[in-house]
């Protein structure tokens, strides 16, 4: 999963870069490959280190961050409709790192008797306000071009996707072991699978104006 979550970090630079030129932006590709690569390297020593304790640190390290530097680099600019992309990124990899961090204290407190006392009730209700946030930036980003984008239909799977963990919540699958594992997997596949369909829809606006 840490792997996951450091690939799909980097990709939310890329999402920035891909937002730029598709305003107008040259690509600048020696700076971006070169930015690219110390990221790659200071987000996973980063995540490594913070061993998925800080979530909201970890949330704008591997979303908006990168997302808005992307951008930046491109074009010297700071103020775009990338700040939603990347929020929306950052709340992600929010509740990806928190899920994570649920399931590590499971394997640290292996053969324990007392789950529900792993995961506090504020931390589940924290996870609740983030994925309602989440599916908001959504409809944002379904709704906010002008032009409609590409393959947009796929945000209501990514919806769906966080409806479910979101019921995960509201069964409380985070007081037993196999539940803290499936809203690891639920949030984090969520994650990975935004940024995909990012890059995918930015890619694809971007082949379709040239």
């Amino acid at each position: 999963m840490f792997f996951f979550l450091w690939i799909g970090g980097n990709a939310a630079f890329w999402v920035g870069v891909l937002a730029a030129e598709i305003s107008g932006y040259p690509l600048q590709t020696a700076p971006s490959v070169a930015v690219a690569m110390l990221l790659a390297f200071g987000q996973g020593l980063l995540l490594w280190r913070l061993q998925w304790g800080r979530s909201l640190l970890g949330g704008l390290v591997l979303g908006l961050v990168p997302a808005y530097l992307g951008f930046h680099l491109q074009s010297g600019h700071w103020v775009s409709e990338v700040l939603i992309l990347g929020l929306v990124l950052s709340l992600a990899s929010h509740n990806a790192l928190l899920a994570q961090k649920w399931r590590q204290e499971l394997w640290q407190n292996a053969g324990s008797e007392e789950l529900h006392h792993l995961v506090h009730p504020r931390q589940a209700l924290l996870y609740t306000l983030v994925n309602i946030l989440m599916i908001g930036g959504l409809l944002l980003i379904w709704y906010m071009p002008a032009a409609p984008l590409p393959a947009r239909k796929g945000v209501w799977l990514l919806a769906a996707v966080a409806v479910l963990n979101q019921e995960g919540i509201k069964r409380k699958w985070y007081a037993t072991v196999k539940g803290i594992g499936a809203l690891a997997i639920g949030a984090t596949t969520f994650q990975v699978g935004l940024y995909l369909w990012l890059l995918l829809v930015l890619s694809l606006r971007l082949w379709g104006q040239g």
